[in-house]
């Protein structure tokens, strides 16, 4: 009996959870969120500040600046609708993107505003990417975009979310489990040998 309680507390264990955070009309798993972010061009010192779903601070990308924004826990996915929201703080100012390195940049597609102010003491603007705007192929991408600024406007940007990807291939669940039992098998084999 305890062989089987250990195999269902390890299993349980073992399964993960994400947090769900609620913007506007969507519900986005956590785990879609940006993880971390690169200045490429310019001198953006708050650049960090788009990672994660702290909506409470923001970045403004100025004309000539570059952020690369990066997704390591997650994966970019050219999929059916938009491919990334992204989330922006004050006045509508579209965010430019480019998801290739070949320059082409693409301006992001109003979704709609958040004027709950839950996350923020302002509002939220969502706007969206579609990969297939880039001429990109249906399916996983590199795990990277660039937001670049442009003379037009300073978006300030608080949060990028990658809303068609998903987790990065975890182990698989029955594999895990059954490495799990051996495991406790084991400890329960070497608890019940007696000494000599």
């Amino acid at each position: 009996m305890r062989f089987i309680s250990c195999i269902a507390a390890c299993a349980f264990a073992t399964a993960s959870h994400s947090a769900t955070v609620s913007v506007g009309s969507f519900d986005i798993d956590a785990i879609l969120f940006a993880d971390d972010v690169t200045v490429t061009v310019g001198n953006v010192p708050t650049a960090a500040r788009v990672i994660g779903t702290n909506f409470a601070e923001s970045v403004g990308v100025a004309d000539g600046e570059t952020i690369e924004v990066l997704f390591t826990d997650n994966t970019l996915v050219n999929g059916t609708g938009f491919d990334l929201f992204l989330f922006e703080t004050g006045n509508p100012e579209a965010p430019s993107v480019s998801v290739t390195t070949n320059g082409q940049v693409v301006q992001a597609q109003f979704i709609e505003r958040d004027v709950t102010r839950v996350l923020t003491p302002e509002a939220i603007n969502i706007w969206g990417i579609d990969f297939d705007d880039f001429g990109l192929p249906q399916g996983l991408l590199n795990g990277s975009i660039f937001l670049r600024g442009v003379t037009t406007n300073t978006p300030e940007i608080q949060a990028v979310a990658a809303v068609n990807g998903g987790p990065v291939a975890p182990v698989p669940l029955p594999a895990s489990i059954g490495f799990l039992a051996v495991a406790c098998g084991f400890g329960w084999a070497v608890k019940k040998r007696k000494p000599a």
